[in-house]
């Protein structure tokens, strides 16, 4: 110690302002390289971060606000509501419980349903020819319960309904020769009331 003592009694001021200059410059470059914080981060305004951030363990946040494009890599849980003015998903969207929209949901591709729909509002579907297609196999039946059935003739684009009348008409040729009881099925020209 007693020789920079000595040495520094006999530099010139200029001198040791050169070298405390030189060790303030490094130090501050050490500290803009990594900075590594072991405790907790508390700030009363805005956190700003103008690069790419890693967080690699659990965040929590009451509400956030994302005004770009909000990528997500792995799977993302969301308990809560999720409220977006518009949202593409280019892959699977999945829901284990109840998937709600106060909107219209428009599909671009297939939509497929394993388990039973139930749809309460009047349902249109266009596409012409083989817009509802009911399968059927040889061990189960398809069912539609309709209230009537509306067609347009191919030739004049006239309305036309099926009506079920009451008689009853009997016949054992049918279906293999099992016995049948029907009514009758008559077209009439006119809408569905």
């Amino acid at each position: 110690m007693k020789g920079f003592a000595g040495w520094a009694y006999n530099v010139s001021w200029f001198t040791l302002g050169i070298v405390f200059a030189s060790i303030m410059l490094f130090g501050v470059v050490a500290v803009q390289a990594a900075t590594t914080i072991s405790t907790n981060i508390t700030t009363g305004g805005t956190l700003s971060v103008t690069g790419l951030s890693s967080l690699t363990g659990f965040q929590s946040t009451a509400s956030s606000s994302v005004a770009s494009t909000l990528n997500v890599t792995g799977v993302s849980t969301l308990a809560g509501l999720v409220s977006s003015a518009s949202s593409t998903f280019t892959g699977a969207l999945q829901a284990s419980s109840t998937l709600q929209s106060t909107g219209a949901v428009r599909f671009y591709d297939t939509f497929q349903a394993t388990g039973a729909s139930t749809l309460t509002g009047d349902v249109t579907m266009g596409g012409g020819s083989g817009a509802l297609t009911l399968t059927t196999t040889n061990a189960a039946t398809s069912t539609a319960t309709i209230g009537c059935v509306q067609t347009y003739a191919t030739s004049t684009d006239t309305a036309v309904r099926m009506e079920f009348t009451t008689s009853a008409v009997s016949t054992t040729t049918h279906r293999q020769g099992a016995a049948q009881i029907g009514g009758t099925v008559v077209w009439i020209f006119g809408t569905c009331p």
